[in-house]
């Protein structure tokens, strides 16, 4: 038999195909595209394979400019020539499937398979044929035919299992997917994989082939790939709770506890804290262990009333009264409104006997409006409709220890006390050059037998505060108002004062002295933060010169440095030093906005020791839209009502000689 021999392809085409693809090479489409279709001219007489070839180099070029439509004509044409010309099948198919055209583009590939015979190459496309089937044309069974086979040429494909274990599940064949994960673990090379896939194999058998025992002997085996396998423990206290085996799902909790608050997660730590503690408290009758629960709940979430009320309950069934009030009052400080707290709290000191903290516990009930007649009738026993008598006053250990509220730094304090007299002497100075100083005029001196005046002045024995001075005037905003001025002194509206109730008098008294504090009193003649701000930024640049300060401030605080500098004698110098190292000490921050909120509800809790009554100070705080470091009027009622729960109150009330005498019994319960 005689061999044809093939047609040498046209002298010019060589070059042609030569210069084409040197400039596709560089980049340059048009140009490639121009000597490829020159190229054309000389190819009608050549081998089907170098028409075909020129014809799949146009399409690419097409498809690299974006004409999608324009490259798979070409293709199609090369395809013409050499129906298995494989790269004109491939971009084909990948332009197919880009325009969504999932059939085309399958038949196409199953076109390219047929064609393949090296093993490696077929599990390529067959990958591609399983990607078309599972995600574009919504047939998994034919993406696990295609996967399988690909399996069969690359059984260690670890990717190839995962998508074969994934499309199992989707098909609930959860024999099929038991046997893929026996596969990857017997692949698993590390200790916390495979324990992650027996607990896998696991939720199968439990889940889905209900066999239990099985399902339970994977979740042990789990655990000794990896003994915190936190998924694991997690799937056995679902079936120790299925199968009512506490004492070993008390074991579970107490280890899921240690496991997450290793690896500082904090809220799951918690949740198996309080699943610890109802575990303890109900089935296993474990009061003292129900107790460590909690107070590890606890210490992941503070703030967790629900805990710190169960745990109140706990130690007074075991007649610990002190522990119980000391976590009911803690419930208070973060949760004020609760009523079950203050009813809590109410039980608990009359059980004990603590007259008048029931009675105060009785007047938050009522002033939130969940007040029982035994909590009415106690409130009302002991309600006094006038000013208090106090037997004692109150001294600086009594502010700083009982009626201090959040938000108060002793090293502020310590810093704004020992400035307070240069830098008020600062400001007058300043207002009086601007002829901004309030001139105070005698004859607008109160009159020392105005109520308001003697309100005041018994105020300020009882709270040790010196009095200002009181003048009276016809319009004050909010009826009482502090005066920028030499002399401490305080504008009042006797109009708008007259006729209001002595304890209301009494409440407003005691939270206006407050600011007349020295620790407090800068304030009034640098009340925003900017002002306090700049004032405690001078202060401390006394000392610590390095600062930064912000250089929009710079000026201003290096003008009342100096100010500051010039007026401080020897003994505030010190006092101002210690403040400083005191600052230092806790980091060198000091939050001021904090700082006043602490102010401001300091003065309203003495008030409301002075009004003595909840119900006054809360109907004051309440309807007033007095603008103090952004604290609404509810924000001021929370805080009474916390500091209602606390002993401090108590004590205070106490120490003043004002409290319900023991002797006296509150009504039977």
């Amino acid at each position: 038999m005689t061999l044809r021999e093939s047609k040498p392809p046209p002298p010019l085409l060589e070059p042609l195909l030569s210069a084409a693809s040197y400039h596709r090479v560089r980049g340059q489409l048009d140009e490639a595209l121009d000597a490829y279709k020159k190229a054309l001219l000389f190819a009608a007489d050549a081998e089907p394979h170098v028409r075909a070839s020129v014809y799949a180099h146009i399409g690419s070029i097409k498809r690299a400019q974006a004409k999608p439509q324009e490259a798979e004509l070409n293709f199609e044409k090369a395809l013409e020539a050499v129906p298995t010309h494989h790269r004109s099948l491939d971009e084909l198919a990948s332009l197919r499937e880009e325009r969504r055209d999932a059939r085309g583009s399958l038949e196409l590939r199953r076109r390219i398979l047929a064609l393949l015979e090296e093993p490696g190459e077929r599990a390529d496309e067959l990958e591609r044929i399983a990607r078309l089937h599972e995600r574009d044309l919504g047939e998994p069974e034919a993406a696990i035919e295609a996967l399988e086979a690909v399996r069969a040429i690359r059984p260690e494909d670890r990717g190839v299992l995962g998508r074969l274990r994934a499309l199992y599940e989707r098909t609930g064949a959860w024999a099929k997917v038991n046997e893929v994960l026996t596969e990857q673990y017997f692949q698993a090379t590390d200790a916390r994989e495979r324990g992650a896939i027996r607990t896998a194999q696991a939720e199968v058998a439990l889940d889905h082939l209900h066999e239990d025992a099985r399902g339970l002997q994977l979740l042990d085996g789990a655990l000794e790939e990896d003994p915190d396998h936190v998924a694991a423990l997690q799937r056995l206290v679902t079936a120790r709770i299925a199968r009512g085996e506490i004492h070993e799902l008390e074991r579970l909790y107490a280890r899921l506890i240690d496991l997450h608050a290793e690896a500082d997660h904090v809220v799951d730590a918690w949740l198996f804290c309080r699943r610890l503690a109802a575990l303890r408290t109900g089935p296993l009758n474990d009061p003292d262990g129900a107790i460590d629960a909690l107070t590890g709940a606890l210490r992941c979430k503070p703030d967790d009333v629900e805990s710190r009320a169960e745990l109140a309950s706990l130690f007074a069934a075991q007649g610990d009264g002190v522990a119980a009030v000391r976590e009911l009052e803690r419930a208070a400080a973060v949760s004020p409104r609760r009523v079950e707290t203050h009813r809590a709290l109410f039980e608990q000191h009359v059980r004990e006997g603590r007259h008048d903290r029931a009675w105060l516990a009785a007047m938050a009930l009522e002033a939130l409006g969940g007040a029982t007649l035994d909590h009415e009738r106690l409130a009302a026993a002991y309600r006094t409709t006038g000013l208090i008598r106090p037997e004692n006053a109150l001294d600086g250990a009594a502010w700083d220890t009982y009626l201090r509220a959040r938000g108060h730094d002793p090293s502020v304090a310590e810093i704004l006390r020992a400035v307070g007299p240069a830098a008020i002497a600062a400001k007058v100075d300043e207002l009086a050059s601007a002829k901004h100083l309030t001139a105070l005029d005698a004859a607008h001196r109160a009159d020392d037998g105005l109520a308001v005046a003697q309100t005041f002045a018994w105020a300020s024995h009882v709270l040790g505060v010196a009095a200002p001075d009181l003048y009276v005037f016809d319009d004050v905003p909010g009826a009482i108002a502090a005066v920028q001025s030499a002399a401490p002194a305080v504008a009042v509206a006797a109009g708008s004062l007259r006729g209001r109730p002595l304890q209301e008098l009494a409440f407003l008294a005691a939270r206006h002295l407050t600011y007349y504090r020295p620790e407090h009193y800068p304030l009034v003649f640098y009340p925003t933060v900017s002002d306090l701000s700049r004032l405690f930024v001078a202060a401390v640049t006394t000392f610590v010169p390095d600062v930064p300060v912000a250089k929009e401030a710079a000026a201003a605080v290096a003008e009342l440095r100096a100010r500051l500098e010039s007026g401080l004698d020897a003994e505030h110098r010190e006092a101002l030093a210690d403040g400083v190292h005191a600052l230092e000490r806790q980091g060198g921050r000091a939050d001021l906005l904090a700082y006043i909120r602490g102010v401001e509800l300091a003065a309203c809790r003495a008030g409301l020791v002075l009004a003595g009554d909840l119900a006054v100070a809360a109907r004051v705080v309440r309807s007033e839209s007095r603008a103090v470091a952004e604290l609404t009027g509810e924000d001021r009622f929370a805080d009474l009502l916390a500091f209602t729960a606390e002993d401090k109150l108590a004590v205070l009330r106490e120490w003043l000689g004002v409290a319900v005498r023991p002797s006296i019994r509150p009504p039977k319960l």
